[in-house]
């Protein structure tokens, strides 16, 4: 009775200790944010987990259990077609319009030609873990999340985002809580906390724009079968189960997060 009771017990925890199955999707050909994706990735392969990496930059040495989807090196493209003399540093929201614009073309570009997006699309993959970029601009990533009803892993790489809070389940107070591309500390006068509120206000508007530019955009090049059913974006992202910030508050500032978001500076 003993024995049976033992095996009962080790059938039940079994799939406790089964490897996972992990999409990296990191299509974006920032290398600087790949540093930190690889870090944790190469940590997870070493683990054991299988990981299937769509990028345009290759891990050197990987270990044999993380496969490379390569999708098209586009930072020439990017770089070539961003204006830096229209770019403002010391109002936010055309940095965020800039950057939007600049990641929405970029992303459309590749969900209409690129191959291996076009193969991920089709294929009968399954996945246990999606882990991406997806509050960083790049929304239509993350009909991944559905594509492989998988749970949802996101990596912030800036740090502290205005926007990224909103899809976190916290609300953001330009009184003292700063954007990544504010010039400004949590210590402001009257004048710095209103133009921090006029910035939040701006950004936040084109921000939500360019989230309906994507859901459009999903709609068009996103599909699959199944899609049908996808909810909408906003939703898929208001429903990450952790999100990791390369941030800490002994270099930034320290301000309320959920419980699922989780500082992970240093990376």
């Amino acid at each position: 009775r003993n024995l049976w009771g033992i095996l009962l017990i080790l059938a039940a925890c079994s799939g406790l200790c089964l490897p996972a199955r992990i999409l990296a999707a990191v299509p974006m050909p920032w290398k600087s944010h790949h540093f930190v994706f690889q870090t944790i990735i190469k940590e997870l392969a070493i683990r054991g987990h299988q990981i299937d990496y769509l990028t345009p930059v290759r891990i050197k040495d990987a270990p044999s259990n993380i496969k490379h989807l390569m999708v098209k090196d586009t930072f020439k493209q990017m770089i070539g077609s961003f204006k830096v003399e229209e770019q403002d540093p010391f109002w936010a929201p055309q940095n965020h319009l800039g950057f939007r614009r600049l990641i929405t073309n970029n992303m459309k570009f590749m969900f209409t030609e690129d191959p291996q997006i076009k193969k991920l699309l089709a294929s009968n993959e399954t996945y246990d873990i999606v882990l991406g970029e997806f509050n960083l601009y790049q929304e239509l990533n993350s009909v991944w999340i559905h594509k492989f009803n998988a749970t949802a892993i996101t990596l912030l790489p800036l740090g502290d985002y205005f926007f990224a809070n909103e899809f976190n389940g916290l609300p953001d107070n330009p009184a003292y809580m700063v954007d990544w591309s504010s010039f400004f500390t949590d210590k402001m006068s009257f004048v710095e906390r209103l133009i921090n509120t006029v910035d939040f206000i701006g950004s936040t508007v084109v921000n939500y724009y360019y989230i309906s530019v994507n859901q459009q955009i999903a709609n068009e090049l996103a599909i699959y079968p199944g899609w049908e059913t996808r909810p909408p974006l906003v939703n898929l992202m208001s429903d990450v189960a952790l999100v990791l910030v390369n941030s800490h508050h002994s270099v930034g500032y320290a301000y309320p997060k959920a419980p699922h978001v989780k500082e992970i500076g240093g990376m």
